[in-house]
């Protein structure tokens, strides 16, 4: 292609406390055959991340780094944001897919999704798996927990819900699912929920449904 360019990294994954800041380097190369203009923006998280760049000029295989503020308020709410950071330059858009995890700093619970090695990149078809750790800070009870397999769009492909037993302290849920065959190649979330007093604890890890040669070039690289 004439005109074409990548970000490094692939995707922006961050659990994050209200009030946090963090800034993300991020990498754009010019892998087309011509001088290119990159123009930045981001979509649906304009009001948590702020780029240092608006537009960077890239030669024939040059890459160029901006900064990505993410900037998280004292009151957001505690749940998953979905959003992206674009890139067009001469018609060709690139997107750079970002999950942040918000959580509240003295929580009852604090959730996090663990996708297995062997299971962050798949084939349709094939069973994601991912232990779920749960740090309790009550006292051993039972609790409402759902999770899921979900799109970009937080589109449903497929979920499951019961209750769970947890201890004071550490626990480690094991969970998995088998994607639908159909499903197209992209980034998708293993999405947990867990209720317990009227409140909502949530937490998603990302993993990535290829076709089967990108899954063995994938692992012939790892």
């Amino acid at each position: 292609l004439r005109i074409n360019f990548e970000f490094s990294p692939e995707i922006i994954q961050e659990q994050m406390f209200q009030g946090g800041t963090l800034i993300q380097k991020v990498n754009v190369t010019n892998i087309g055959i011509e001088a290119i203009e990159v123009d930045l923006s981001v979509i649906n998280l304009e009001n948590l991340i702020f780029l240092n760049e608006d537009t960077l000029y890239l030669k024939y295989g040059e890459t160029e780094e901006f900064d990505a503020l993410i900037s998280i308020p004292d009151d957001t709410e505690p749940i998953v944001f979905l959003g992206d950071i674009m890139g067009e330059a001469g018609g060709v858009e690139k997107s750079l897919p970002i999950v942040l995890r918000i959580i509240e700093e003295n929580a009852s619970f604090k959730l996090q999704v663990n996708i297995s090695e062997e299971t962050k990149v798949i084939r349709p078809g094939e069973i994601v798996k991912a232990d779920i750790n749960i740090l309790n800070h009550l006292e051993n009870l039972k609790a409402d927990f759902a999770s899921s397999i979900r799109d970009r769009q937080e589109g449903i492909l497929i979920e499951g819900s019961g209750k769970v037993d947890l201890d004071y302290g550490p626990n480690i849920v094991p969970q998995e699912f088998r994607v639908p065959i159909d499903t197209a190649p992209d980034y998708y979330m293993f999405f947990v929920n867990l209720s317990y007093g009227g409140k909502n604890y949530i937490d998603a890890a990302t993993f990535r449904v290829e076709s089967s040669e990108e899954v063995a070039g994938f692992f012939a690289g790892n």
